[in-house]
């Protein structure tokens, strides 16, 4: 049974003109400014189907590690070269039994909107230049096609388990695409390639380069490219600068902008989504942005994620440290929507004042205070229906300009921080009531303690005083658990006991229960 993958990518429109030809529209939607070599065309193909019949065209399709992308280019350059990069139908061969497809479906009164990526067809076939850096300077004009060879019909159409008379065999060609590239002077600056092995854990990194762009012999962008040559940062000074603002990229995570003057600007840093033959394209994915004033993170910062689902960062930049408010946002499993899960201050970039946490659905999770990156008072927390679960107390201990070996240096402060409990600690159940009760001073348990348990449907009421951490009189509940390795793998085994205490002597132990594996307390 041949397996196979689709992703449907949308719905696509065709315009009959011909008997064997199918026209549709190639435009350019980057119109923000002049075309350059820093400022690159993004194409996109769209046109509208006016006709009765409707098509399954295959984009790309890939088998193991190759990836055939099924367009046809042509490329015509100021000389009137016309460089063409035809497609691989070979990729589809009897043996093929496991392979994925990316199919665009072509329905009856609809529009076709679908992207292009030129970097896995410019890759093998047409300038070093454009391998690397896409377009050179110059005036260019560019067409797209499309067919699938009579002899792949039958094959394909058994394959993707749909009949063969939706697919197509005619031409499918875009109109030719004039583009004028404008000069921008690229260059690298002379030791790009002096990023330290000692510097970088990952020997890779040291393939790094950057790319500096010049208009007008002043400074206006800087790019850092790794050894796939995916774009990996970039930097655009608020004024253009007399000289490169260097990017060096520290352990595949950290960044350092220097510049012999002042640097201000905005900073973005990027993940490559990597795709193409052999691996080697790849559509860069923002990872996170914000602003440098006078060399130093200023302002609001923002990440962004996409494992395990999409999500987004603000934290809030002074003098290089977070300093304000940070808010998360995350997306659902069943849903793009951002759903802001937390928000809180930055203080020195240790967490200050209030915190507050949110479930999925919007619920209140936790709610708290920091003082100096320590919790301070009291934190609720409550379940996913809003039911108050727990109620804790903590006290921060900060201790500034310590001189133990422990310190920490933040902000030019040395602290020696300890958190400790101190209040009173409570647990309730689904109905609200209290199933323990406890109260803690400076992390020691002392006075007055409450416990309500059910085992095997029956409910066990006990309270005992705790004097410095011991019991020291009334019942106590006490759990003890065993692990052993057996002959079929890890065993568990638990017992649970009453024991009443008399000025810190036991008096009675009672085994309220025991068993085989997890305790599960109601």
């Amino acid at each position: 049974m041949k397996k196979i993958a689709l992703l449907v990518f949308s719905v696509f429109t065709l315009q009959s003109v011909a008997q064997d030809t199918i026209s549709v529209n190639l435009i350019n939607t980057n119109t923000a400014q002049a075309l350059s070599t820093a400022n690159l065309p993004t194409f996109r193909v769209f046109s509208k189907n006016n006709t009765d019949e409707k098509w399954i065209i295959l984009e790309n399709i890939r088998h193991q590690d190759r990836l055939e992308w099924l367009w046809t280019i042509e490329i015509q350059d100021a000389a009137g070269i016309v460089h063409t990069k035809k497609a691989d139908w070979s990729i589809i061969e009897d043996s093929v039994d496991d392979f994925r497809v990316k199919m665009i479906e072509a329905a009856p009164s609809h529009y076709l909107n679908a992207e292009v990526y030129l970097s896995p067809y410019l890759e093998d076939f047409m300038f070093e230049a454009w391998q690397y850096y896409h377009f050179l300077p110059g005036q260019y004009r560019i067409r797209l096609s499309y067919q699938l060879p009579q002899s792949r019909i039958y094959q394909v159409a058994d394959l993707l388990s749909i009949k063969h008379k939706t697919l197509t065999t005619k031409v499918i060609q875009t109109n030719w695409l004039e583009l004028v590239i404008n000069e921008s002077k690229v260059y690298f600056p002379t030791d790009f390639d002096k990023v330290t092995f000692e510097k970088v854990n990952n020997p890779h990194l040291n393939w790094m380069k950057q790319l500096t762009v010049v208009q007008d012999d002043k400074h206006i962008k800087e790019q850092l490219f790794d050894w796939n040559n995916h774009l990996v940062a970039e930097f655009v000074p608020t004024e253009p600068t007399d000289s490169a603002t260097h990017i060096n990229l520290y352990s595949g995570k950290q960044f350092e902008i220097k510049n012999n003057n002042t640097i201000n600007g905005r900073f973005q840093k990027y993940s490559a989504n990597i795709y193409g033959i052999k691996y080697s394209a790849s559509k860069e994915v923002l990872i996170s942005e914000g602003n440098i004033e006078q060399g130093r993170v200023n302002d609001a910062v923002y990440i962004y994620n996409s494992i395990p689902t999409y999500s987004k960062r603000l934290i809030t930049y002074k003098e290089g440290l977070p300093n304000g408010k940070f808010k998360f946002w995350q997306a659902t499993q069943d849903s793009e929507k951002l759903i802001l899960r937390e928000k809180g201050f930055y203080k020195d970039s240790l967490r200050h004042k209030r915190y507050i946490e949110y479930y999925e659905n919007g619920k209140l999770l936790q709610k708290l205070r920091y003082k100096k990156g320590l919790v301070k008072g009291k934190v609720k927390t409550f379940n996913n229906t809003g039911q108050l679960i727990f109620v804790q107390h903590f006290k921060p201990i900060i201790k500034e300009e310590s001189s133990l070996k422990d310190n920490r240096l933040l902000a030019g402060k040395l602290y020696h921080d300890k958190q400790v409990r101190h209040g009173t600690f409570v647990s309730f159940d689904t109905l609200g009531q209290v199933t323990q009760k406890q109260r803690y001073r400076n992390d020691v348990l002392v006075g007055r303690h409450f416990q309500k348990i059910t085992l095997e449907h029956q409910t066990y009421t006990t309270i005992g005083f705790y004097k410095n951490g011991r019991p020291w009189r009334g019942q106590f509940i006490h759990y003890q658990s065993q692990t052993t390795r057996g002959r079929y793998g890890v065993e568990r085994s638990y017992t649970v006991y009453r024991t009443t205490y008399a000025k810190g002597v036991i008096l009675l132990s009672e085994t309220l229960t025991e068993g085989e594996g997890w305790l599960i307390l109601h």
